[in-house]
C-alpha cells in the first residue's frame, strides 16, 4: 500500500477546511432594509444581515422593475460586526424623480425588496407628497398605524416620495420583553459604553421584529416599522431617546444633569461639550448604523469611534471659531424637491445647552441670553438657507425639527408649572433663539412656510407668533402670516393610550381647555380656521359645516401625516392613525389606519 504524498495531504486537508467553512457559513439573515437620503441622482441603501453570528458578503441590486427584469446598479458590499452587522452603501448614477426598487443577496438568501424615489430636479413641476412621524416606544409594537405600509390596507402611505422619521427611533426605556438601555454620560469608559452600545443595538434591531403579546419574537404579525422602512426612501432626524439622559443636550458641559439647577450650566462656555464625549459618540453611532443616512459612525468604544462620510469629503464640520460645532458630524442640510418644495432639515439635539429646570430660569422669556438650540454656525446656515429659499420661488418650505417650536403649555395634568411652556421644547427652554428665528421670518417677509415636528405624541396645527419686543412688551405676541407648524401624532408613545373612545364632544371640550391655555400664553387658538386660503376641511366624527380647532386636533391616536403638493402649489394635508392602545399589550392585528383629519392651503402669492 503506497503512502499518501505530501500533495495528497495538502489537498486533502484543502478539501476539510472548504467542508468547515461551508459548515459554518450558510444563507444570510436578513433584519430588515432601508433606503433614505435622496437627492436628484442618489440615494443611501440599508440593511442588517449575518451568517451564523459572522458578517455576510453581500451583492446590491437595484432596478427600476419590481421583478429586477433590468438591473441598473449592482454593488457589492459585507455587513460589519462592530456596526451590528449592517451595512451601508452609496448609489450614484440615477435618474431623477424616478422609483426603484432595490435587494440584498448572498447568492443563497435574498432580503425583501424595498423601495425608494429620487428627488426631482429644482426646476420640474410635479407633485411631491411626503409622510412624517416620530416617536416608537417598543411598549407600543407592532405600531399598527404603520402596518403594511406603502400597501393599499394603509390608504395615507401611498404614493409617497419621501417619509421623515422625525427623531425617537427607538426608546431607551423598558418594555415587555425588551430591557432599558443602561445609561452612560460624558464621562463614562468604554467599558461601560460598550454595554449601552449593545443594548442599543438590540433596541434599533427589535423594530423589524414581530411581537407577541408577552414582548417575545415571533415571525407572525405586523413586523414593527419593517414594511415603513422598505416601502419608501426616508430622511432621519435624531432626538432625546436616541441620545438620553444628560446626554441629550448635546452642547451641554460634561457636568449637567439631564435637567439642571445651576444657573451655570445655562450656556455653556467650558470649551467642554457633550457632543465630543466618548458616551455621545457611543450613542449616536448606534442611530446612525441603523439608519439610511450618508454619515456613519465606525469603530468600537475601546478604540476609536470614527465618523464617515458616504458621499465624500469631510465626515466632520469644520468651524474653528465654534468649538461647540467644530469636529461634529452633520445631519443638517436642505434639499429642493422640485419647483414648488424647498426642504431644511435642522439638528436641534447636537449643539443645545443644557436643558434647565425652569423655577431656574425665573422668568424663561427673559433669562439666560445666549443660550442656543441650534449653535451659532448651523444658526448662521439656517438663516442663510430661507433666504435661498424665498429666492429660489418655492411655493413652499418645509423645516423639520425634532422638538416643537410652537409656543405650547405644560400638560394640563402637570401642575407644577402651570401655563408655562415644557422647559426643553424651543419657546420653554430657549426662548431667545426661538425669538431670534420668528423676527427674522417677519423681517425677511418669508410665508409659506410650514414647520414639522413631533416629540408632544399628539396630532396638532398651530399658527406661529414672535415677540417684537421681547424684553421691552414681553406680553406682546404679533403673528407671523403665512406661517405655521403641524406636530404629527406619534408612531407609538405614551399619552393617547391615556384617552379612550373620546366623543367628538370629549375632543372640542379638551381643544377647548388647551385654547383656555394658550390664550394665556399670548397665543392662537388650534388650527388654522382663518387662514387665507383654507379649503377641504374635515374631521372625522365632525359634523359641523364650519371649521373649528378640533378640526386640527387629536391628542387620543397613534398615526403619522401626509404633504401632499400638487404640480399648482396647492398642499393638501392628512392625518392618518388608529385609536391608542395600552403599553406592552402587543395587538398584533387592528383596525385599518383611518382619515382622522384633512385640509388643503393655496400658497399665499
Amino acid at each position: 500500500m503506497k503512502s499518501a504524498t505530501p500533495k495528497t495531504i495538502v489537498i486533502a486537508w484543502s478539501l476539510l477546511a472548504l467542508v468547515s467553512a461551508s459548515a459554518l457559513h450558510g444563507a444570510a439573515t436578513f433584519g430588515g432594509v432601508a433606503a433614505g437620503d435622496m437627492t436628484a441622482n442618489d440615494a443611501i441603501v440599508w440593511t442588517r444581515a449575518e451568517d451564523n453570528g459572522q458578517p455576510a458578503a453581500l451583492t446590491l441590486q437595484v432596478s427600476p422593475d419590481y421583478d429586477f427584469a433590468r438591473v441598473v446598479r449592482q454593488l457589492s458590499g459585507s455587513t460589519v460586526l462592530n456596526d451590528n452587522f449592517t451595512l451601508k452603501l452609496r448609489v450614484r448614477g440615477l435618474a431623477a424623480n424616478t422609483p426603484y426598487f432595490y435587494r440584498f443577496t448572498d447568492g443563497t438568501a435574498t432580503s425583501p425588496t424595498g423601495r425608494f424615489r429620487t428627488l426631482p430636479s429644482p426646476r420640474q413641476t410635479t407633485r411631491f407628497k411626503l409622510g412624517f412621524s416620530g416617536d416608537a416606544d417598543a411598549k407600543f409594537r407592532p405600531y399598527l398605524a404603520f402596518a403594511r405600509f406603502g400597501t393599499p390596507y394603509n390608504m395615507g402611505s401611498l404614493d409617497l416620495n419621501a417619509f421623515i422619521f422625525l427623531g425617537d427611533v427607538i426608546y431607551e426605556r423598558d418594555a415587555l420583553g425588551s430591557p432599558k438601555v443602561p445609561e452612560i454620560n460624558a464621562l463614562s469608559g468604554s467599558a461601560d459604553a460598550q454595554a449601552t452600545l449593545d443594548s442599543l443595538n438590540r433596541k434599533y434591531s427589535e423594530q423589524f421584529w414581530g411581537v407577541d403579546a408577552a414582548g417575545s419574537r415571533t415571525p407572525d404579525g405586523q413586523q414593527g416599522l419593517r414594511d415603513m422602512y422598505a416601502a419608501t426612501g426616508a430622511y432621519f432626524i435624531i432626538d432625546n431617546h436616541e441620545l438620553f439622559g444628560s446626554l441629550q443636550s448635546g452642547g451641554a458641559p460634561y457636568a449637567a444633569l439631564k435637567e439642571n439647577t445651576d444657573p451655570s450650566f445655562a450656556v455653556n462656555n467650558t470649551g467642554l461639550f457633550n457632543n465630543k464625549s466618548l458616551g455621545f459618540l457611543t450613542e449616536t453611532k448606534a442611530f446612525y448604523n441603523h439608519v439610511p443616512t450618508a454619515v456613519n459612525i465606525g469603530g468600537t468604544p475601546s478604540n476609536a469611534l470614527v465618523p464617515v462620510n458616504l458621499r465624500g469629503g469631510s465626515a466632520t464640520l469644520r468651524a474653528a471659531s465654534d468649538p461647540r460645532t467644530h469636529g461634529t458630524v452633520c445631519n443638517w442640510f436642505s434639499r429642493q424637491w422640485g419647483r414648488n418644495v424647498y426642504y431644511i432639515q435642522l439638528d436641534d439635539r447636537y449643539y443645545r445647552d443644557a436643558r434647565m429646570l425652569l423655577p431656574v430660569l425665573e422668568d424663561p422669556a427673559n433669562a439666560a441670553p445666549g443660550r442656543t438650540m441650534l449653535g451659532a454656525t448651523q444658526l448662521r446656515w439656517f438663516k442663510r438657507q430661507l433666504l435661498a429659499a424665498k429666492r429660489s420661488r418655492a411655493s413652499w418650505i418645509v423645516v423639520a425639527v425634532s422638538t416643537p417650536i410652537d409656543v405650547w403649555g405644560h400638560e394640563m395634568d402637570d401642575e407644577t408649572l402651570p401655563n408655562q411652556p415644557d422647559s426643553k421644547s424651543w419657546a420653554g427652554g430657549y426662548p431667545g433663539e426661538r425669538n431670534d428665528i420668528m423676527r427674522f421670518i417677519a423681517e425677511q417677509k418669508i410665508t409659506n412656510l410650514v414647520f414639522l415636528t413631533t416629540d408632544d405624541h399628539m396630532f396638532r396645527v398651530t399658527k406661529m407668533r414672535y415677540q417684537p419686543d421681547r424684553v421691552g412688551q414681553p406680553t406682546l405676541w404679533n403673528e407671523l402670516p403665512g406661517v405655521f407648524q403641524i406636530l404629527s401624532g406619534p408612531m407609538g408613545a405614551g399619552r393617547p393610550d391615556q384617552y379612550e373612545n373620546l366623543t367628538i364632544d370629549q375632543l372640542k371640550a379638551l381643544a377647548t381647555e388647551h385654547n383656555t391655555d394658550l390664550s394665556r400664553l399670548g397665543q392662537a387658538n388650534i388650527g388654522l380656521v382663518d387662514y387665507p386660503g383654507l379649503r377641504d376641511v374635515y374631521r372625522a366624527g365632525n359634523t359641523a359645516s364650519n371649521a373649528s380647532s378640533v378640526d386640527f386636533f387629536s391628542p387620543d391616536t397613534f398615526g403619522y401625516t401626509t404633504l401632499d403638493f400638487d404640480t399648482s402649489g396647492i398642499l393638501s394635508v392628512e392625518y392618518w392613525g388608529v385609536p391608542s392602545y395600552k403599553p406592552n399589550t402587543y395587538p398584533v392585528s387592528g383596525p385599518s389606519p383611518a382619515l382622522i383629519s384633512r385640509f388643503s392651503l393655496a400658497p399665499i402669492r
